[in-house]
């Protein structure tokens, strides 16, 4: 037997924002509710953390560059979240690379992916596929035995990305 019957509207209210540059890391935390007769009721609570250079690519996102709905913060946020969850905003980058000659001969070559000094991946072959988080500011090392090492720089380092790099051999 039912005595009355109720449709309410689930809203979400975010919490707080916390940045940490150290980590990096973006922390968001959020509440689910209704409100019923002017008062706020919470059905939940909950986070969501976004970590490395993916957080620094969310704080330095637009509203036009999110899609956003408004400019609020939580519209923001919304935005951003949605973005990284639906796969819109890498949190994840796969650099497939190849080592040539001049001649477009391959090459069996060694890759190493750094950053601010620390290595993310290293693999060797003609062909390499190396797996990171996102990364602003990599940097590709390549080297072949009888061949100039080559360095490429990647501002940005997000998805997926195709590389060819032709190493130009040693005067002996």
């Amino acid at each position: 037997m039912i005595l009355s019957q109720k449709t309410i509207t689930l809203e979400r209210r975010y919490r707080y924002l916390r940045y940490d540059q150290r980590t990096p890391a973006l922390d968001i935390g959020y509440e689910d509710g209704y409100l019923d007769e002017g008062q706020w009721r919470a059905v939940e609570l909950g986070t969501f953390t976004i970590y490395g250079d993916a957080a620094r690519q969310v704080l330095a996102s637009t509203p036009q560059s999110l899609q956003a709905s408004g400019d609020n913060l939580g519209s923001l946020l919304d935005a951003a979240a949605y973005a990284v969850l639906a796969g819109k905003f890498h949190t994840k980058s796969v650099l497939s690379a190849r080592a040539t000659d001049v001649e477009g001969k391959p090459l069996v070559a060694t890759f190493r992916l750094e950053k601010d000094g620390a290595v993310y991946a290293v693999n060797s072959g003609a062909e390499v596929v190396l797996r990171s988080p996102v990364l602003l500011n990599a940097t590709l090392h390549v080297s072949a035995e009888g061949y100039a090492p080559l360095t490429v720089d990647f501002p940005v380092l997000a998805g997926e990305v195709e590389q060819v790099l032709v190493l130009e051999a040693l005067n002996e």
